[in-house]
Formats: structure tokens, C-alpha cells, sequence
């Protein structure tokens, strides 16, 4: 198997690592437009399988001409309407495309075009991450278990600190600002509504040792699909992130003074955007390797079965010291691997055989659950009669 990788940044290094480790991978491309990003595989990890292109993903030629050479396309980059533009290439040249997320709006191009995708004869897998992603098989698997679906509540109570910064980041600023950028949506008696970032803040209570956290609604690409692919009618679904008080005093204030604006401004005849200066004076998560805190990823259900009203959760938790000590990366890292590679070894394998869009929760989810654990994921559930 070929393959070509969008994103040198934390991710896609991440995934570097562990795709040469596959006999069955002949060769990797990793495809970044910034050179200085790239040096990490000109020096740290040098492999025969490796070829580097030091392109922006706006260049259609260039990318054209790489996506003939392989079977898949990931994208392990910021979420972007830009994005589109792999996939599109990916249908005219027959190759199978994966994310780590796509965003909100890009996700919703993708939505209206299902058809396109089921003729084009390629396999589209957007939203293989952590969350989305894993959210997603656990959210079809505690559903399943239900009778009738009334709510599912997803909660991301993920936490990290450290001595030298004031606000960082276990994956790109620029995915995690993006989420605050967007009106998030929200599932209600067979609508979607969309409310303002950060609104609708509520006490969580996470199991332990995280305990409770005032988590808060941001826009997350859950809302959007598992409504319609779930296979079970919904009557409520949300997304809601835990934020710290002083994280979340510093995000109210950047959404006041328009930070996260794309659109140039002109400073000392310079134009430059607001989002780009803030983003270029964020620490980046690639440059982190002793920080403190945890991944705590939730999903809660609630409805009826055999007559009773019951609620089940089901979480995934592994703090960043333990990761590091077993894995050498942050946990975000590790977990957010895991569903992709399940898939590049499912597809070696031809254990999917389907085309055109293929969401986490239209694939069987049990088989990818038991995959995920089989790998390392640490998963728990609780069960309650209300």
C-alpha cells in the first residue's frame, strides 16, 4: 500500500511513526507546506519508505500528481474548506481518502455530495480521530443497547497544564479555535439548531479521578452525522468541552477582540489576519514532551429498555504521563492513531469493501470497538436504571 500524508504537525508524525511500521506499506508521502516542519523526517526519522513534498494542498497540480502514486490520501490537517480540495482530487484519481475531523462546514459540503461519492467508485472516511471518531463507535454502541434513544450527551472532559505556558494545546490551535469560531449545533426533536459557542455551560460530572468540570457547548462534527447515520432516532445530542476558568476567560476574550477573524487587516501597511498573528504566537503541541493532565472522552446515553429508563456511559481516559511512559507520545496523540491505522489494516486486509462515504457509525461498530481495545484503548462503561 501506498500512502500519502497531509500534515507534518503533531499528528502526522505521529502516524509517520507507526504507518513504516507496516510490512505492508511500500511507501509513505508526507506532504506539508512548511519546509521547516518537514525537517523532522529529514533528521529524526529517516526511512527509505519516506518521500517528502514541500507543497501547499491549494496547489491542485502538484497534489494531483502525488495522489496519482498512492492508494490512500490522509489528512492529518487543520479542517478547512481547503481541504476539499484533496478529496475532490481523490475522486479523479481513484484514490481512497481519511481524516482525523473535518469541521463544520467542509463536513457539510461532504454531506451534500453522498451521491457523488457513492459513484465515484473511491472509499471516503472523514472523521476517523479521537472526537470525532471514537466518540462516534461509542456513541452507536450504547445506542444500540437501547430500546428507544431519548439523548446522547457528549462530553470531552480532557485537561492539560504546564508550569510555562498559560494556554496550550495536545493538538493543533488551530483545530481547537475553530471550534469556538463556528455557531455549534445541537439535535432537538428532529432539528438541527445551531446556538452560540460556549453557551448552554453546565457542571459535568466526569467519572473519577476527573470528577466534576464546567463543560460548555463548542461545534463538533457528532451533531451533524450521527443523527442521520446512527441508525436510531435521536430526540436530543449535544457536545459539550470542559474548559478551565481562566482557559475559558481567555477564549471569551479573543472571540471579543475578533482574533479568530480570517479576513486580512492592515497593520503598518501590512496586511496580515487576526487569526494567523495569534495562531503564529501559540505554542505548538510538537513542542510539548513532559505535560501534565488527561484525555477523558465521554459519551452518555439515555432511554428505555425492556420498559425501564436507563443511562449509559461509556469513556475513554488515559492521562499523558502514562501515555508518554508507554507509548512516548501525549495521550491525544496515541488515542487519536488508533482508528486510522484499524482502518489502513482493515483496508490491507479487504475487511471494508464498501465505496463512497463511509462514516464511523456505518461501519459495524462492535468489530471496530473490540479492534480499538485490542489496541490499547482504555475503555469503561457504566450502566444505571433512573
Amino acid at each position: 500500500m501506498r500512502i500519502a500524508l497531509f500534515g507534518a504537525g503533531h499528528m502526522g508524525k505521529s502516524l509517520a511513526r507507526k504507518l513504516i511500521e507496516y510490512d505492508f506499506v511500500e511507501e509513505l508521502i508526507i506532504v506539508d507546506k512548511d519546509n521547516y516542519a518537514l525537517d523532522y523526517f529529514r533528521t529524526s526519522l529517516i526511512n527509505e519508505k519516506i518521500s517528502l513534498e514541500n507543497t501547499d494542498i491549494k496547489n491542485i497540480e502538484a497534489i494531483s500528481r502525488i495522489l496519482t502514486r498512492v492508494d490512500l490520501a490522509i489528512a492529518a490537517i487543520p479542517p478547512s474548506l481547503t481541504t476539499l480540495n484533496i478529496i475532490k482530487i481523490c475522486i479523479d484519481t481513484g484514490c481512497n481518502y481519511l481524516d482525523l475531523g473535518l469541521g463544520d462546514y467542509p463536513l457539510l459540503e461532504i454531506l451534500k455530495n453522498e451521491d457523488l461519492f457513492r459513484i465515484s467508485g473511491i472509499s471516503v472516511f472523514p472523521c476517523y480521530g479521537l472526537a470525532p471518531g471514537i466518540t462516534n463507535i461509542i456513541a452507536k454502541h450504547l445506542a444500540h443497547k437501547l430500546d428507544v434513544v431519548e439523548e446522547i450527551r457528549i462530553r470531552d472532559g480532557s485537561m492539560v497544564h504546564s508550569k510555562r505556558y498559560e494556554l496550550i494545546f495536545t493538538y493543533s490551535p488551530s483545530v481547537f479555535l475553530s471550534d469556538f469560531s463556528t455557531k455549534p449545533v445541537i439535535y432537538e426533536n428532529r432539528t438541527f439548531k445551531r446556538k452560540q459557542p460556549l453557551s448552554l455551560e453546565e457542571d459535568y460530572e466526569f467519572p473519577p479521578p476527573v470528577g466534576k468540570l464546567k463543560v460548555y457547548l463548542i461545534s463538533h462534527e457528532e451533531t451533524l452525522t450521527l443523527p442521520r447515520y446512527l441508525g436510531k432516532d435521536i430526540k436530543y445530542l449535544d457536545f459539550k468541552l470542559a474548559l478551565s476558568r481562566e482557559t475559558y476567560q481567555i477564549i471569551k476574550v479573543i472571540l471579543k477582540l475578533g482574533l479568530l477573524r480570517d479576513d486580512p487587516i492592515e497593520v503598518d501597511g501590512v496586511m496580515v489576519s487576526p487569526k494567523s498573528v495569534l495562531l503564529a504566537l501559540l505554542p505548538k503541541p510538537v513542542n510539548f514532551s513532559n505535560i501534565e493532565g488527561h484525555e477523558m472522552l465521554l459519551v452518555e446515553t439515555k432511554g428505555i429498555k425492556d420498559g425501564r429508563k436507563v443511562k449509559n456511559i461509556g469513556y475513554v481516559y488515559l492521562t499523558h504521563k502514562e501515555a508518554y511512559q508507554k507509548y512516548n507520545e501525549s495521550a491525544t496523540a496515541y488515542l487519536t492513531s488508533l482508528l486510522p491505522l484499524i482502518i489502513v489494516e482493515m483496508l490491507n486486509k479487504g475487511e471494508i469493501n464498501q465505496t463512497g462515504l463511509i462514516l464511523p457509525e456505518m461501519l459495524d461498530c462492535e468489530i471496530l470497538l473490540q479492534k480499538l481495545i485490542q489496541k490499547g484503548m482504555p475503555y469503561y462503561e457504566q450502566s444505571s436504571t433512573l
